[in-house]
Order: C-alpha cells, then structure tokens, then sequence
C-alpha cells in the first residue's frame, strides 16, 4: 500500500483566543497503580501512590477512577470504559505509577502480566500501553484540559534494553513534545531513573516524588506550572541528600494557567477543524498521513531537535483538507487527520523583536518502512510569522 505525506504550512498573525465556559463539564481522572509484577521486578509504593493520588484527587472534587495491579485486558476494560464516560470540555487527569520504558524515544507503560525481556522487545511492546497513544485517544475527546502524571521513571527492567541504558539511551521515559491543553509531569527527568525511597525502604510508604507531590495538588492557589516548578527543586533538593540526581520534568501545552481546584480557569476546547489563536501563538504547520485511496493513516510524530530559546513547540490533532497537488498525490480537496504544529512565544518575549530557526523531525511511522523527514521554519517574534525554509528535491 503506497503512502503519502504532506506538510501544510501556514503564515499566520494571531487573534486574541476566546474563552467559553461549560456548564455541564466535570472533573475527571484514572489512576493506575501497578506493583505486583509477574515477570519485571515487583514494586512497593506503586499502588500506595495511586492510592494517595485518588485521594487528593477526590477531595478536590474530582471523579476518579483507581485500578490497581490490572493487567493489560483489565487495563483496556476500564480505559475504555473511562473514555465512554468523557464529555466535551471535561477537565482530566491520568496517573500512572509502575515500570515504564524508552524504545526508539517512544514510551511505554508496563501492566502486570507483561512478559518482559524472556518474551522479546515485540512482545514487551504488544503488552504494554503507548503513552503517545493514550494521549491521542484522551486528546480526541475535545477536553478543556488534560494533566498526565507518570511516575513510571523508574530503572528500565527489560533486561534485553540494559546496553542502551548503560550508553544512555534508554533510562527512564523519553522526552515528548507539549500537546495543546495537556500538562504532562514526570516524576524524573527525561532519560533519568525516579528514586523510590530515600534512606528507610521498609518505612517509605510512597516514592520521594509523590510525597512531595501531595501537598502542593491541595494548595489552591498554585497553578499547574507553580506544582511543577516546586516539586522539581524539592525532589531535586531530596536526591541531592544522598547524592542522586533526580530533577522532574514537565511538558507544558497550556495556554496560560489551569488550577486544579478552579475548574472554570480551563481553555475553550477546540474542533478538529479550529486552530490555536493568541497573540503569543504562531502556527507553524500541519503534517499529515494517508495511503494511495486517500484514507487517513495516524499522524505522524514530532520532535523537535532543540527546544526554543525564546518559547516552546505545541502540537495539536487536527483535520486539514488537502488543497493541491503533495508530494504528487492524486487526493486534493481530501480530508485528513493531522498533527498541527504551534511556536508559543513565553510572557518574557511577548514583545521581542528576536527571530530563530526550529528545527522538526516528522517521523511517518505508521508507513513500512517508517519515514523521517527534517523540517525547518524561520520565526520571527515581531511580526508573529513563520516561514518553511526545508528545501525539497
């Protein structure tokens, strides 16, 4: 089955973004805590930490849904049924705790009954959860906003992996861009191993980073970002005490601030079919997939080679109508399913008169073989516009 891709690039001002409240909108989470592992080394905080974060989450009103120990048909069932559950403009959070990994800067989420390293990578794959995924089906669901929570950083188990751990290639959970209206927080950083316990194994009912993480999720007036900020240096102060590293990540796709508690700060949803406007927003792109009937194919997978210096990249799913000839495909006036690509200018730079180039890596790996093709785009800070300077053949 033939493929094509396709880059549609936009230069763009932006608009003021609109606010609109749901009335009929909840607060929604899933939390899993997996600890007893069949064939991975078994876990001991996992399914306390779960335990802890539901509780957190429902005294701030939230509904929430707890799986502990699931395996991947349990796992699929209430996820599932989770889905089923969301209406337009909710407000969701999604936890995990339990062994996650890096294959190829994609990460994985690891249930109970996965095989581990005796039955293969494929296998591994085939029975753990795709965090990218995830995102997507969740993503689809037109949130108001979405916070994801993985303290999944821990050593890689698969003992097949270890080589590329020990070169650093595979410890911890891979970086991943921002997604518009998704706050996505690690419990290490990107490439890095969580620690579970400080100085008493026996006594440490939850990891460091959970410990630290409770309290600030019941302090009001903090916003996603100020949780973030905080639980960083006070992990990173905590693994310093007994010479570790540990410094959380976090990915922010928020366009301004979103409290947990105040549910009515949330953005307005957008369509498949709008774009992101604000004045500190410039879309750059939107890349598609589909194959020689023109049916769409999953979008393919960003990365940018380094992170902006004066904001941050978000993506967004997106449908876009194709409007001439691509890449000399026959599918003009088709509609597709993409992935939009935005530069978000920081508050510091709002008014800069700076312009940089990014570069992107759009990996088609829903085709055979996979296919990555190196993108880059001028921004001018100014003028809010955007140019693709990619040169094709």
């Amino acid at each position: 089955m033939v493929c094509r891709w396709v880059v549609f690039s936009l230069l763009t001002g932006s608009l003021l973004l609109a606010s609109s409240q749901l009335s009929h909108a909840e607060k929604r989470a899933f939390v899993v805590g997996v600890n007893s592992y069949a064939a991975l080394p078994v876990l001991k905080t996992a399914v306390n930490d779960a335990t802890a974060i539901a509780n957190a989450l429902t005294s701030l009103n939230f509904v929430v849904t707890t799986v502990r120990d699931p395996s991947q048909a349990e796992f699929e069932e209430n996820w599932r049924d989770f889905l089923n559950s969301l209406k337009v403009g909710d407000a969701v959070v999604f936890y995990f705790a339990g062994h996650g990994i890096q294959i190829d800067g994609a990460n994985y989420l690891l249930l109970k009954d996965n095989p581990g390293a005796k039955g293969g990578e494929q296998a591994v794959l085939d029975a753990a959860a795709d965090f990218h995924e995830l995102m997507q089906r969740l993503e689809l669901r037109g949130l108001a906003a979405s916070l994801y929570i993985l303290d999944a950083c821990r050593n890689n188990p698969i003992s097949a992996n270890r080589v590329k751990a020990d070169r650093g290639q595979a410890r911890g959970l891979a970086r991943i861009e921002s997604v518009y209206g998704a706050f996505v927080m690690y419990s290490a950083g990107s490439d890095e191993e969580a620690i579970d316990y400080l100085r008493d194994e026996r006594k440490e009912t939850n990891s460091i980073y959970v410990r630290r993480l409770l309290p600030l999720l019941s302090t009001p007036q903090l916003s996603l970002v100020d949780i973030a900020k905080r639980v960083q240096l006070q992990v990173e102060e905590d693994a310093q005490s007994i010479s570790r590293i540990q410094r959380p990540a976090y990915f922010d796709g928020i366009i301004g601030h979103f409290y947990l508690d105040d549910f009515e700060r949330g953005g307005k949803p957008l369509e498949a079919t709008e774009r992101i406007v604000a004045d500190n927003v410039i879309r750059l792109a939107a890349f598609a997939t589909w194959d020689s009937k023109c049916q769409s194919r999953p979008p393919p997978r960003l990365s940018v080679a380094a992170p902006p210096r004066y904001g941050r990249i978000v993506t967004r799913s997106e449908t876009v109508t194709v409007d001439g000839v691509h890449f000399g495909n026959a599918c003009d006036k088709s509609t597709q399913r993409a992935v939009g690509l935005y530069y978000v200018i920081d508050d510091a730079n709002k008014n800069g008169m700076a312009a940089e180039s990014v570069k992107v890596a759009v990996k088609h790996w829903s085709i055979n073989p996979p296919t990555t093709v190196d993108e880059t785009f001028e921004v001018d800070l100014a003028t809010k516009f955007s140019k693709r300077t990619t040169r094709r053949q």
